[in-house]
């Protein structure tokens, strides 16, 4: 894991997460961008923490039975080009959508004559 710091700008490329977890790194730096480009390499909890962030902007992490909550302004960028998920992450990155619209997306909301997307439902 590498972390970077300007003073105008924070971010992370999270080419390898530590031991100590994405969400212990996100409460620690705060960082403005998350760069990563091995997003079929990450545990599934820091995918659940990945998830959050981009459709709440909140990480929170339970230790000793206290949690802790964090709202950040972080924006995920991420390449899976290999995995499943990429048309998911693609759409978030790229359209802004929160979490419940990209699951309630179906074939007929899609316009490929227009290039137009519908939310017509969320999940």
């Amino acid at each position: 894991m590498s972390c970077v710091g300007y003073p105008s700008l924070n971010y992370i490329l999270a080419t390898n997460i530590a031991a100590a977890g994405l969400s212990d790194i996100l409460l620690v730096y705060e960082p403005r961008f998350i760069l990563t480009d091995e997003v079929e390499r990450l545990a599934p909890e820091h995918i659940g923490v990945l998830n959050s962030l981009v459709a709440t902007g909140i990480v929170s992490e339970t230790k000793h039975g206290k949690t802790t909550e964090l709202e950040l302004d972080t924006r995920v960028f991420a390449a899976a080009k290999d995995t499943p998920y990429y048309p998911v992450i693609y759409m978030a990155i790229n359209t802004g959508l929160r979490q419940a619209e990209l699951l309630g997306l179906r074939w007929r909301d899609l316009d490929l004559d227009l290039a137009a997307l519908s939310v017509t439902q969320v999940l």
